[in-house]
């Protein structure tokens, strides 16, 4: 990890320049990822407005082509002067509009997954492509050989404390843990239109993408039982994907269905009226944590 992080400060050293805070005007950010992905990235986000105050900031995204998931649809818009999705736009068309923007630093947020080259790559097209002339956050957090060894060996840090420690390394100050997540306006409605009252309610979500992080959905109804027999409302929490797998659970008028009904942010709202959320490791555990929700996962 050192000496390839190592080669991606010298490489970064050679092609971007040093630049004075007071200096830059306009901040492009660079994060991939769906649900969990811009979640975790929220706090680190937060804390670049905190340390750019007087810089105006666009964010740069992509959602992997899970349009519902995507930043925009989570965070709180006024932060930003504009939320750009590069999948929005030709890659000649995108340079051109990046290339307007005239940005004085681009700071990515990279991928726990993401490579040396893919690091790389990234630096080469801002700095000669977009022709931003200062950047920083390019690192190696995994390396695909020698995993058992890794697993043995180190001990990987959370992907917000992995977000926050890159900035710390490039001399920003970390203040918060703050989620910029949207606000509901119609709170209320939709608990009236769900019938959620009162703090005797516990969250389920039966879902994940990965087959290795799916609980049997047989465990999940002995929980059920367990969770009903004690006088608590269940609501199911999950996506259209997640329909099937839960409907096989028994429901009845205290065991609720919301899969494929609500978007992230409802989905967000409801955790809030939950005192647990007992979950699979998938994007509505990072939700909850956003939210402040005890998580069983």
């Amino acid at each position: 990890y050192k000496s390839i992080n190592g080669a991606i400060v010298f490489i970064q050293s050679l092609i971007f320049k040093d630049i004075k805070k007071n200096d830059i005007k306009k901040i492009l950010i660079y994060r991939v990822g769906t649900l969990g992905d811009n979640i975790t990235a929220m706090p680190s986000i937060y804390n670049i407005i905190e340390n750019y105050s007087n810089s105006q900031i666009d964010l740069l995204y992509s959602s992997g082509g899970n349009d519902a998931l995507s930043i925009d649809k989570l965070i709180e818009k006024s932060y930003f002067s504009e939320i750009i999705n590069y999948n929005d736009h030709s890659k000649k068309d995108l340079i051109k509009l990046l290339k307007s923007k005239k940005y004085s630093l681009i700071i990515e947020l990279p991928s726990n997954l993401s490579t040396f080259f893919k690091n790389l790559r990234n630096m080469f097209y801002f700095r000669f492509f977009v022709g931003i002339k200062s950047g920083f956050g390019w690192k190696v957090s995994t390396i695909i050989l020698f995993k058992r060894m890794q697993d043995k060996c180190i001990v990987f840090d959370n992907e917000i404390d992995r977000l926050q420690n890159i900035l710390k390394d490039n001399d920003l100050k970390i203040n918060n843990t703050n989620f910029i997540l949207k606000r509901l306006n119609n709170e209320g409605q939709l608990y009236e239109k769900h019938n959620i009252y009162g703090d005797n309610n516990i969250a389920i979500t039966v879902g994940a993408k990965r087959k290795q992080n799916q609980w049997p959905i047989e465990y999940f109804q002995k929980v059920v039982y367990f969770i009903l027999e004690r006088g608590c409302t269940i609501y199911i929490i999950g996506g259209k994907e997640d329909i099937e797998t839960s409907s096989k659970l028994k429901i009845n008028e205290k065991l609720i269905n919301l899969c494929g009904r609500l978007t992230p942010i409802e989905s967000s709202s409801i955790l809030k009226k939950c005192k647990l959320l007992i979950t699979n490791d998938t994007g509505v555990m990072h939700l909850a944590y956003a939210v402040d929700v005890p998580i069983i996962a």
